[in-house]
């Protein structure tokens, strides 16, 4: 099994057609894990935060992995745009997974440019498993975080007791005059008017839908990776989701909202009902009450990896890691 590094964007450019190639033969993957979300994400992102460092690896000088993957100031690897990936995931057909990681770990233990691995939302757990156990000192693997789906049914929101689909009736009748669209064009000021809106309102800070990741969208929307989908009230679109899709399966991003009570979920309900039967339907990473509560998703976990050089590193990442998780614990406590 040989490899190449790729720090640059033309590089990346240049492995195009391959990597498309690649992902074409993993339908279990999100967009992701495209090249068109992960070229753009660099281009408009991050390439003023570190540096390039795209592992691709090849049998028989054929393509069969790809760690789409940088380097960022602290010296820590990481999966691209991981902030606002709710999935990730490499792009993996080789014969040997085993030799796959094995080279991956010596290559991050003869870099002089890696001090650190943090991969966060792995979606596969084979993946976090290969990983937790190639690298066999100063290392963590955890599942704090999940992610939920729910399988779209012949009969809708049938699964749910009558009380719980009057409850959305109830919903939808409070929002009749709405009316539902999936956008054919991309409308970036419509999305500015409602990012500004939740701004104005306090619901989201300044980094929400800015203007570069407005062009990510866009981009995406233009290959088709991406669906928009709003609700317009008194001909004013007050709520907005952005679904990221790939054939049967569908994950609600994220959502831009005004401060009309009730819109978001709405808009959610209406997504629901349009779907076909076997439509797997992601609403992406967090277990949010209102979600689980009102539609009652199947809750899966997501891994997180963690790498260390340094032991002092390693032991300050795991302190950090349990102050947070204590944190949690007591904010939870709290609330029940």
């Amino acid at each position: 099994m040989n490899y190449k590094i790729t720090d640059t964007l033309e590089g990346i450019q240049e492995l195009k057609e391959e990597w498309v190639e690649l992902y074409n033969q993993l339908p279990e993957l999100s967009p992701f894990q495209s090249y068109e979300f992960n070229y753009y994400s660099w281009e408009h992102f991050l390439k003023k935060e570190g540096q390039l460092f795209v592992l691709s690896f090849y049998e028989t000088n054929q393509l069969v992995a790809i760690f789409p993957t940088y380097i960022d100031r602290s010296k820590t690897l990481r999966f691209i745009n991981d902030i606002h990936v709710d999935f990730c995931n490499i792009l993996n057909i080789s014969s040997s997974s085993f030799k796959l990681f094995k080279l991956f770990e010596k290559i991050v233990s003869d870099s002089k440019q890696v001090r650190e691995v943090k991969m966060s939302n792995i979606k596969d757990g084979k993946t976090a498993s290969q990983l937790n156990y190639h690298f066999k000192k100063r290392k963590s693997l955890n599942s704090s975080i999940q992610h939920s789906l729910l399988e779209i049914q012949e009969d809708g929101f049938i699964y749910l007791n009558s009380s719980e689909r009057s409850e959305l009736k109830r919903i939808q009748k409070k929002l009749k005059d709405c009316v539902y669209e999936e956008w054919g064009v991309f409308k970036e000021g419509v999305i500015d008017l409602v990012r500004n809106s939740m701004l104005d309102s306090e619901l989201r800070n300044d980094d929400f839908l800015s203007a570069s990741f407005i062009k990510l969208l866009k981009v995406l929307f233009e290959a088709k990776q991406l669906r928009i989908f709003s609700l317009n009230l008194n001909e004013k679109v007050v709520a907005i989701s952005f679904v990221i899709t790939r054939g049967k399966h569908q994950l609600v991003w994220m959502d831009a909202y005004d401060n009309t009570p009730y819109v978001n979920l709405s808009n959610y309900i209406h997504f629901l009902e349009k779907q076909e039967p076997g439509v797997i339907v992601s609403f992406g990473r967090g277990t949010y009450k209102y979600k689980m509560n009102n539609f009652q998703p199947l809750a899966e976990n997501l891994y997180s990896f963690y790498y260390s050089k340094s032991l002092f590193l390693f032991t300050l990442n795991e302190l950090e890691k349990l102050l947070k998780a204590v944190l949690k614990s007591v904010l939870r406590e709290k609330q029940y």
